[in-house]
Order: structure tokens, then C-alpha cells, then sequence
């Protein structure tokens, strides 16, 4: 007997195949689509994900910019060298461990200094880590035979420092090293600075690092499974060469001028008051920049540090002495503006001043009679200037000071400058805790006491009588030209701080002054020359009572338009008259020899670079 199926079995068995279509097709749509997304709304994504199984990109180092002397000498140059890299983000653990123990097999290096070395080195954005640096070429091809079976190993040129004339110029020059991690931090937002790259450490290579760095390229190379270097594919991003800085120093003078204090601490500044140029500047002792350019040696950069004489302590800018006498120009300055003391003005020497109950001595004994300003400036009587400073208090004192340079940073292109002091009671109260006495006063008038300066701010000073009143901004560098030829930055004429207001009655009163210390058998007649005539001051300030006093002499020359001011600074030299001087007159027997001898040459602009003509 046959049997029905119920309808509604029946309806949903017919239903049964539209209901699959439907399916089959909602599927079909659903794949379709994400092929479509796949394919053309993420291809880029997968293209580049795909790229990077056989692609990668690279970092090109860039040439820095060189240094030149105002006459055309190679002061810092580059040479290739090669590096070793470990790109750790492309290979696995196992692989690391490997190519670790042929390294070491291969270099002669302790497995250990190599895995500290990948664990702590920060990696840049392509996740390359530099292993090695400065590589010996023997251990360059020894490590390139062997590339084959070092996984994410590569061998890369990269140029090195070097600088040609070793110590000469050393604390001006500065040097490079590689950056640091405070220093990615504080350069975060310029992503061109990478783990393992160079950057200026102290000098004009740190205060010049935008020009001189150029900027880095990107190569996109072609890898195998195991992370070797295939193919060079194509250039993303040129690398382009610093800007090349060209210099107001000398470098033959530079040479002398480090030559002439190398046995002892101290510093030479010359400087052209003209213009505010560097013509030389030297500090005593140095150290060798080409130390900096390779890998360093751990032993030696703590004996480099841990060393009293403090040789990477730039003297003329960064250190702070007791002026001595060499600081009585300013009281003389003021004295004549203020119009307390005249070239007849004078006052009575004993050989002690007394304030109060307290005695106040003159360097000569018996005392020098009666001194007017002229006098007091050729022999250097203190007596004069405890007399004057007094007369013009402390504030007054104060604001010569600053007027000449002295007791404020100067703005050299140089980092670490340091601003000296200039004292008064405000400061006294804040730092000493205690009030300001008249013997306070007595003391800084001749540059004794809290009175602290620069080599370099005694240089402007005098370089502001010796032109008639402008305060230049010290400057090392003449210009900056980049790698097409284009100068893109220019400090050849000088930049004018201010100017000082002074009589001509007054400033040839000083300058017979300060003509009658060198030439009229003063304190400088060390210095005197028969054909040139040298105007100049010595300095002897005392730095405790166990130690011998600060030698000073500063001096410029000719005195009809001066061209050269010379700062000799000997630390603990003993008298400035005895010990600095000397060393000045062989400066300016150098810059300005005996007629028919080949002088040393000043500095002009012709053409748009510098040529030389006879002082």
C-alpha cells in the first residue's frame, strides 16, 4: 500500500534546492569581494609585505662637510671606512647565535663583546645594528668570504673623520662622535639622526652640525632567504654632502701660536679688531681629535678624562681667571669718561694704600711717587687704580666692565663659553651670604678679588681700544658653502654688539698709555720691537697664596690702525711682564717680521674668497 508524505515535508524538499543556490551565491559574493579587497583595496599592503621577504631598504651615509683655513688649508677632511652590520629584525634568535660564534671564530673577539654588543646596540629604522666600526681591512675581506653563510651580515662603506693637522686648532675644531641616546632624544623630531651615527661632540663640529652633516640617503637592495645582499635595485633617496666651512684662522699661525704654549696650561687668543675674526686660538695642553674618529679605547678615554690638567677644557672661552692688571684698562676708561681723573689727574704712591685699618699693597715696595694715569697704566701702580676704583664705586665698575665685554658671554660661535664675573653686592649677598665691603671694591679695581674673565673677553676689550670703541662678536667662521658651490651662510664683515662712547682727548690718552708700557721701558718692555709699534699691558693676579700668580700679557699692534690684538694667558706663570710677554714679542715678530722678511698676512676679501696682503 502506497503512502503519501505530508505537504508540508514535501513543500520544504522542493524548497530545498533554492535555498542551497542562495547560499552557494551569498558564499560566492562574499569571496568575490574579498578577493576585490585583497587585490585592489590592499594591494599595497601585501605588495610591500611581499617586498620585504626579498627587499629592504637601506641607510647611505652621508659626507661631512670639510674645514678650511682663511687661506685655503685643509683643517678636517674624511677618508672611507668600512663598518660591519647585524640586521637582528631579519633573522631569527638561532641565526644571531650563529653568526655570533663565526664572528668570533673569524675576528678573533670574545662571543661575549659580540652578544652584549647585538643585545644592547639600538638598532635604526631599518634595523641594522653596527657591530663593528673603523674595520681593518684584512678583517673586512675575512668577514666578505664569508657573507655566504652570515645570516643579515653585511659589510658597509661609510667616510671617517680625520683631521690633518692633529693637535693644531684641536679645542677649535672640536671633534664627532657617535650620537648618544640623550642626544636622539633631544634630536627625536629630526629623523634623520639614526642609532649610530655621527654627530658633533664639542667645537665648531658641534656648533656647525646642521651645515656640516648633510644628509643621509636610502637604497632599496635585494635579499635572499638567508638576509644576504643580492642586488643594489635603486636609489629612493640621494645622499647629499655637508656644507664646507671656511675659517678666519690661520693655520700656519695656529700652528705657531700652540707651538709657543704647549710646555704649559694657558691659552693665546689673537683676534682681529677690525671685524671680531679668530686669527688663532690656542689652549694648553691639547688633546688629538683623530682620537675621537675610530673606536676608543676605554682605558684611555678615563685617563683622558680623569686628567687634571683638564686637556679637553678649551682655556680661552671655558675657564675663569683673576684679570690682574690687564683689567685696569677698564678703570681707566672710566675714570676719563666719568670725568674724575684727566691725563693730569694724579695720585700718591707709597707703596700701600690704607683703608681704614686695613693695608692695601702695590706691587712695588717702596712705592712709584706720584702717578697720573698715563704712569700708573706704564708701571702698573695699584695704588692709582684703589684710588679710582673707589672714587667710581663698585656699580660703576660694574658697568664698564660689561660695556667692554667682561662678565657676559661674547656669542662666539664656539659652545661652552663661559660669561666670567663681575661682582657686586647683589651677588655678594645671594652667593656669600654677606655685605659688600669698600676693601671688596679696592680688590676688584685692579682685577683681584671675585673678579673673573676669559682669555678671549680680555681680547675684546682691548680690541675696542685698539679700534675706537666697537664691541665685535668674536667669530671663527667666515662662511659656509654648501656642495653646490652656494654659500648659504656669511659672517665676514662682523656683527656689532655696541658701540662705546670715548673723547678723542681720552683715547689718545690711553693709547700714549698703554705705548708707554711696551716702548717707554714699562712693565711690557719685553715686548718692544724697533719697527713696529706695540701698544700693550701685563697681568700678574694672584691665585692663592701657595701657588704661583697668573701670568698676562695683552698687546696690539701696529698702534696707528691696529690689526691684531694678542692675548697670552700662562697658567701659574709667575709675572706676566717676565713669563707672558716674551711670548708675545715672538707673536709679533711672526706677524710682523723685520722689513725685507715674507710677514704673515691679513685677511681680505676679494672675489668671494680670501687672499693675503702684507700687514
Amino acid at each position: 500500500m502506497l503512502t503519501t508524505m505530508p505537504k508540508n515535508v514535501e513543500r520544504s524538499l522542493g524548497d530545498f534546492p533554492k535555498q542551497f543556490l542562495i547560499l552557494i551565491t551569498v558564499c560566492f559574493l562574499v569571496l568575490i569581494l574579498r578577493l576585490w579587497a585583497l587585490q585592489v583595496l590592499e594591494a599595497d599592503y601585501y605588495r610591500q609585505r611581499a617586498e620585504r621577504n626579498y627587499m629592504r631598504e637601506v641607510s647611505v651615509p652621508a659626507l661631512r662637510g670639510r674645514v678650511f683655513d682663511a687661506q685655503g688649508t685643509l683643517m678636517a677632511d674624511n677618508l672611507p671606512s668600512y663598518e660591519m652590520i647585524m640586521n637582528c629584525r631579519a633573522i631569527s634568535s638561532s641565526a644571531k647565535e650563529r653568526n655570533i660564534e663565526m664572528l668570533s671564530g673569524i675576528l678573533g673577539l670574545p662571543q661575549e663583546m659580540l652578544s652584549e654588543r647585538v643585545q644592547t646596540r639600538p638598532a635604526d629604522r631599518f634595523g641594522d645594528k653596527i657591530l663593528l666600526r673603523d674595520m681593518e681591512f684584512a678583517d673586512v675581506v675575512a668577514v666578505a668570504e664569508n657573507l655566504p653563510s652570515l645570516s643579515g651580515v653585511q659589510i658597509r662603506s661609510r667616510p671617517k673623520r680625520i683631521y690633518p693637522l692633529g693637535h693644531n686648532a684641536c679645542h677649535v675644531l672640536g671633534y664627532i662622535g657617535e650620537v648618544s641616546q640623550r642626544e636622539l632624544t633631544i634630536h627625536k623630531e629630526e629623523e634623520d639622526y639614526q642609532p649610530g651615527d655621527d654627530i658633533g661632540k664639542m667645537g665648531l663640529e658641534r656648533q656647525y652640525e646642521k651645515y656640516l652633516r648633510g644628509s643621509k640617503g636610502i637604497r632599496r637592495v635585494q635579499v635572499s632567504s638567508k638576509g644576504l645582499w643580492e642586488e643594489d635595485l635603486r636609489e629612493i633617496k640621494p645622499n647629499l654632502p655637508g656644507g664646507d666651512l671656511h675659517l678666519t684662522l690661520d693655520a700656519e699661525l695656529q700652528a705657531f701660536t700652540d707651538k709657543l704654549i704647549e710646555s704649559t696650561p694657558g691659552a693665546i687668543v689673537l683676534l682681529d679688531p677690525r671685524n671680531g675674526g679668530i686669527l688663532a686660538m690656542s689652549s694648553s695642553p691639547t688633546f688629538d681629535p683623530n682620537f675621537f674618529c675610530g673606536p676608543i679605547d676605554p682605558e684611555a678615554w678615563r685617563t683622558l678624562q680623569s686628567d687634571e690638567t683638564h686637556p679637553l677644557q678649551n682655556r680661552a672661552i671655558a675657564s675663569m681667571y683673576p684679570p690682574g692688571s690687564v683689567f685696569k684698562l677698564i678703570l681707566a676708561w672710566a675714570g676719563l669718561n666719568e670725568r674724575i681723573v684727566n691725563n693730569q689727574t694724579s695720585f700718591s704712591c707709597t707703596g700701600v694704600f690704607h683703608l681704614g685699618s686695613w693695608p692695601f699693597r702695590c706691587h712695588q715696595r717702596y712705592g712709584h711717587g706720584s702717578m697720573n694715569v698715563r704712569d700708573a697704566i706704564r708701571y702698573s701702580c695699584d695704588v692709582y687704580f684703589y684710588e679710582l676704583g673707589l672714587k667710581l664705586g663698585i656699580e660703576r665698575i660694574g658697568d664698564y666692565s660689561y660695556r667692554l665685554g667682561c662678565g657676559t658671554t661674547l656669542g662666539i660661535d664656539l659652545p661652552q663659553e663661559r660669561a666670567g664675573l663681575i661682582p657686586d653686592p647683589k651677588w655678594k649677598k645671594q652667593v656669600k651670604s654677606e655685605p659688600w665691603y669698600p676693601g671688596d671694591t679696592v680688590n676688584s679695581s685692579i682685577g683681584q678679588g671675585f673678579v673673573m674673565t676669559t682669555p678671549l673677553q680680555i681680547a675684546c676689550c682691548y680690541a675696542v681700544l685698539a679700534n675706537g670703541g666697537t664691541l665685535y662678536r668674536p667669530h671663527v667662521l667666515r662662511r659656509v658653502v654648501d656642495y653646490m658651490g652656494r654659500t648659504v651662510l656669511e659672517n665676514s664683515s662682523g656683527e656689532i654688539i655696541h658701540k662705546v662712547a670715548i673723547s678723542n682727548a681720552d683715547w689718545r690718552t690711553l693709547m700714549d698709555a698703554f705705548s708707554s708700557v711696551v716702548n717707554d721701558n714699562g712693565t711690557g718692555r719685553r715686548t718692544k720691537l724697533p719697527h713696529v709699534e706695540i701698544c700693550g699691558k701685563t697681568g700678574t693676579a694672584q691665585a692663592g697664596t701657595t701657588r704661583e700668580p697668573h701670568a698676562w700679557f695683552v698687546g696690539f699692534a701696529p698702534r696707528e690702525n691696529p690689526s691684531v690684538v694678542a692675548v697670552v694667558f700662562v697658567e701659574h706663570g709667575g709675572h706676566g711682564g717676565e713669563q707672558a710677554a716674551p711670548i708675545v714679542k715672538d707673536l709679533f715678530l711672526k706677524l710682523f717680521p723685520k722689513p725685507g722678511k715674507q710677514s704673515l698676512t691679513e685677511v681680505t676679501e676679494d672675489a668671494g674668497r680670501s687672499e693675503h696682503r702684507a700687514l
